[in-house]
């Protein structure tokens, strides 16, 4: 089954008072940039920018959240599976994208215990239903990817004490300073 990474780099960033996937982490790379090597070097062949960002796809339908992305980039590129990762995650592996991946079910969605992201999403024929359903929803929070989690099969990977350590997000300039502390240790 081929899987077509995706890197989310489409929010507002309003916590963080800039363009979060513009900001700059290891080697002078974007977070945007640092996100799609990751992926790349976890063995996805093609990778794809969800935003209005340079180099990616702009939602077909704006101000709906990551499941218009979703739903833009299945419309566009029709791939079989979908690994979908944050801009903001930096600290995140190789070897837990490829976790995600081995022996993954081939209709369920995989994810870690207690994370929505990353996914390993499988575009089936409900999967999709699912997202175009979610879509009209006027309250927001029924806009979501753990909406959408909710409406669909998941199958729930183990998250280490480790693992939960390089599955933070920073969403604020508090946040950043602390990942690039780490990054900084490391």
């Amino acid at each position: 089954m081929v899987t077509l990474g995706v890197v989310l780099a489409g929010g507002k960033s309003q916590r963080m008072g800039q363009n979060k996937a513009e900001l700059i982490w290891k080697d002078g790379k974007t977070l945007t940039q640092h996100a799609q090597h990751t992926l790349q070097q976890s063995g996805l062949k093609q990778v794809v920018i969800s935003g209005a960002v340079p180099g990616g796809t702009p939602d077909r339908i704006s101000g709906l959240g990551p499941l218009s992305a979703l739903e833009t980039i299945i419309h566009k590129h029709q791939p079989e599976r979908i690994l979908l990762i944050p801009v903001d995650m930096p600290l995140i592996t190789r070897g837990l994208i490829k976790r995600l991946l081995a022996r993954a079910p081939k209709t369920k969605a995989r994810l870690f215990a207690n994370h929505t992201l990353p996914l390993l999403l499988p575009i089936t024929p409900e999967i999709k239903r699912q997202i175009r359903k979610l879509m009209e929803q006027s309250d927001a929070k029924k806009r979501s990817i753990r909406a959408l989690l909710s409406a669909i099969e998941t199958s729930e990977l183990h998250a280490s004490e480790l693992d939960q350590q390089l599955l933070i997000n920073a969403n604020t300039p508090e946040q950043w300073a602390e990942l690039t502390q780490i990054n900084k240790g490391s």
